[in-house]
């Protein structure tokens, strides 16, 4: 997997460009670069300089200062922030009760009661 994500990556930045690719398409640092914004720490730079000062911050101040760039960074936080919400609900019994205790009742004629019986047991 390691050597696909290489690739993929070495690729996307022959055909992109190094910044495109790591400011638009790389999900790890779209990812990162998220994080950092809600950071106490602030690195201010300049691009002749290079890093500048550091000050701090107020926690998840930086996303303020920044509205989203893209519609599609929009829905990478919603995708995130989605994920994380299934992760922790799916294995509770509420989700257990609600979804599958309903799905095995329109199951049942399909596998029939036995089945149905050791899968719940």
């Amino acid at each position: 997997m390691l050597l696909a994500y290489t690739a993929v990556t070495l690729l996307g930045i022959a055909l992109f460009g190094r910044r495109d690719w790591f400011e638009q398409a790389d999900v790890f640092a779209v990812l990162f670069r998220i994080g950092g914004k809600m950071a106490p720490v602030e690195y201010l730079r300049d691009e002749a300089e290079g890093l500048r000062a550091i000050r701090l911050r107020a926690p998840f101040s930086g996303l303020l200062s920044e509205g989203p760039e893209r519609i599609s960074l929009l829905l990478f936080v919603l995708f995130m922030l989605s994920s994380t919400a299934y992760d922790g609900i799916h294995d509770t019994q509420l989700w257990t009760g609600l979804f599958w205790t309903n799905m095995l009742k329109w199951l049942q004629p399909l596998w029939g009661r036995i089945w149905a019986r050791r899968r719940i047991c």
